[in-house]
């Protein structure tokens, strides 16, 4: 399996087609570490993008999650230097921010119509489907066997502007902390049990309705205690990163770090 690409980082064309092997790599746990992590960004990602540099225009940002890894200051050096900027990303929100998922579900609901389509069409006229016809489901187009027509899945889910959209969505095109408002990302109080957010407001306003009927199921004799329910709260005190009246502080509303439970963002964490 090979990867052909044929387009810079900057999205100018290349003199000619590259061709790269595809590539996989594994430790003895069978998972990711912070060696894996940067033997894959050398060996797969950079090779894709040849022209990056630590210039405008040129300059890389790379996405990743919260795993092992992250904190590698040297990785990050060494990457910050060649123009390419990791961006981790805030610890259990990969279903909120993978901006490819949020493709996904219609790319699949247009495949299934289209299969419903042509099965159809295909059955009324005694033939079947075979593996061929795959390409048929994903790109649309005329079934000459059956005389319908298909919807371009492909183009629907991954055009332009639906992938500017997800990515809006997602907070990553223009970067911003959206997801830290979404009701699908995991909320919790802070290490006093204040609320910080929106999501963490409403967190502990369930919590004070569930003690209430508790103590009122209690009252009347039942076990009130078997339903009480606390609002999740951060399990240790995060560390100042900033001193009062620091020009730093009016930097954090921008791109942070987020791994730990520290939150940094990339001008203290160089």
């Amino acid at each position: 399996m090979e990867l052909l690409t044929s387009q810079t980082a900057t999205g100018e064309e290349c003199d000619e087609t590259q061709v790269l092997p595809t590539t996989f790599g594994l430790n003895e746990k069978g998972g990711m570490n912070a060696l894996e992590l940067d033997k894959h960004i050398k060996k797969a990602i950079l090779p894709l993008h040849p022209d990056v540099a630590d210039m405008p225009g040129k300059r890389v940002l790379l996405k990743v999650d919260s795993g092992p890894g992250r904190m590698n200051v040297e990785m990050l050096a060494n990457l910050r230097l060649q123009g390419v900027c990791i961006a981790p990303g805030v610890p259990n929100t990969t279903h909120v921010t993978q901006e490819t998922d949020q493709n996904c579900w219609l790319h699949k609901s247009v495949c299934r119509s289209n299969l419903r389509m042509l099965s159809e069409a295909r059955q009324a006229k005694r033939k079947t489907l075979t593996v061929s016809d795959l390409p048929l489901l994903v790109f649309g187009g005329c079934d000459c066997i059956a005389k319908c027509r298909l919807s371009n899945a492909f183009e629907r889910a991954f055009s332009q502007e639906r992938n500017l959209a997800c990515w809006k969505k997602c907070g990553a095109v223009p970067l911003a902390r959206l997801l830290l408002q979404s009701p699908q990302a995991r909320h919790e109080l802070t290490f006093e049990g204040n609320a910080e957010s929106k999501e963490a407001h409403r967190l502990k306003e369930i919590a004070a309705l569930n003690r209430f009927h508790c103590e009122v199921l209690t009252t009347h004799g039942c076990c009130g205690s078997a339903l009480s329910k606390q609002a999740p709260k951060m399990k240790k005190k995060l560390a100042a990163v900033t001193v009062p009246q620091s020009k730093n502080v009016s930097k954090q509303s921008k791109l942070f770090h987020a791994t730990g439970g520290q939150h940094l963002n990339s001008d203290e964490f160089f």
